[in-house]
């Protein structure tokens, strides 16, 4: 028999991708005036709703002070793009196993989010809470959310998949990815936004991306079981053709962003971060991580003066351990036809999978966790019927 020579493959692409962002107006402008709501507390007035009059004129005030949401002040609206890139190198380790190593990086350039601090002043300890609509860049307004499109983003990643198929109806699949996000935004226009804490200043905003996860492992197993090869009759149709299958995944916790509670810079907003003790280190070490003591909470002080100078997401949370198993088999009805029973627990080892601690300087669970991101253990059968 001759040999099958084997080659490595080599692979790679680039590409850019275009984001029409300017069609998304409506959802952005939708809460502007007349359309924008009004709350009164406390009237001093106590006119008659009617049908014909249902919202009395008398109840709003001479001076109205609308919270917004606009668009750039410059008119000059970006639409955002990525920019795409991989190389990839491929082995045949043999005729069922494959290992492939990729290299995968993207940069997306205007990247659209909202500064719902746009019209905060700037920092003035000393003033009083009076003056604080006076001191704002446009006092005829309260709170601006700001559309910007200064968003900006750097991925890399190695990327390692290995294949085998077999032995004993055995199929698995291991994939490992090494990556790095960072960004200067902590969230998209609808998600968290950007959090920023100056909202005339990008200085000091770019840092790891709140959706940053450095390291993960996924483990992916078929296996169409052998047993009951040799039997027949009633114990083959019961114990022959069972398929077992699970996903196993380990991942890096997600980075955690830390502010501080009140408004000591007298500046109408939550985005203010702490300052940083210099003579402490707020990630801790492995062992000495508790669910009351995640990080360090001395790592970081109020800041009373100015904004402060920690860095946005300065520690990581809890990572992901999840191990969810399934066990199928297809029983045959009729010719055409078969009815499959399937088992699936997720989390099936009911492993705790822990939230981010709290991140709010001054808030009593400063660096506590109190909280799962997901579920424990669920399990599910079902029966699919196919003719």
């Amino acid at each position: 028999m001759r040999a099958v020579e084997v080659r490595p493959v080599f692979r790679g692409g680039y590409g850019v991708v275009n984001m029409a962002l300017h069609l998304d107006h409506i959802n952005t402008l939708g809460t502007n005036p007349p359309t924008a709501s009004v709350q009164v507390t406390n009237p001093t007035v106590s006119p008659i709703a009617t049908l014909a009059n249902p919202f009395p004129a008398s109840l709003v005030p001479t001076n109205t002070i609308f919270n917004v949401t606009s668009a750039e002040v410059d008119r000059n609206h970006r639409d955002g793009y990525y920019q795409n890139w991989n190389g990839a190198a491929g082995y045949e380790l043999s005729r069922d196993a494959v290992i492939e190593v990729r290299y995968v990086g993207a940069r997306g350039t205007h990247l659209d989010s909202s500064l719902t601090n746009f019209n905060s002043p700037d920092p003035d300890p000393g003033a009083g809470a009076v003056s604080l609509q006076s001191r704002r860049p446009y006092p005829a307004f309260g709170r601006i959310r700001m559309w910007v499109t200064d968003g900006q983003s750097d991925y890399r990643s190695m990327q390692t998949e290995f294949k085998q198929r077999g032995p004993w109806g055995l199929n698995l699949t291991v994939a490992y990815t090494l990556s790095r996000l960072r960004d200067n935004q902590q969230g998209g226009l609808n998600a968290s936004r950007a959090r920023r804490q100056n909202p005339r200043s990008l200085a000091g905003e770019y840092g790891p991306s709140a959706d940053d996860v450095r390291n993960r492992l996924v483990g992916a197993y078929v296996w169409d079981m052998p047993f009951g090869s040799n039997l027949t009759g009633l114990s083959s149709a019961l114990l022959k053709g069972w398929q077992l299958s699970g996903i196993a995944t380990l991942s890096s916790g997600s980075p955690i962003f830390i502010n501080q509670d009140g408004d000591a810079l007298n500046v109408d907003s939550e985005e203010i971060r702490p300052n940083v003790v210099a003579d402490q280190n707020a990630v801790l070490p492995g062992s000495d991580r508790t669910l009351s003591r995640w990080f360090n909470p001395a790592a970081f002080s109020r800041a009373t003066v100015t904004y402060g100078n920690s860095p946005r997401n300065p520690v990581v949370g809890p990572g992901l351990k999840v191990v969810d198993l399934s066990l199928a088999k297809s029983f045959s009805v009729q010719t055409g036809r078969q009815l499959q029973f399937r088992w699936e627990a997720f989390n099936a080892f009911n492993t705790p999978q822990w939230g981010n601690p709290n991140g709010t300087l001054g808030n009593s669970n400063f660096g506590i966790i109190s909280s799962t991101r997901q579920n424990n253990r669920e399990m599910q059968i079902s029966l699919k019927y196919t003719f």
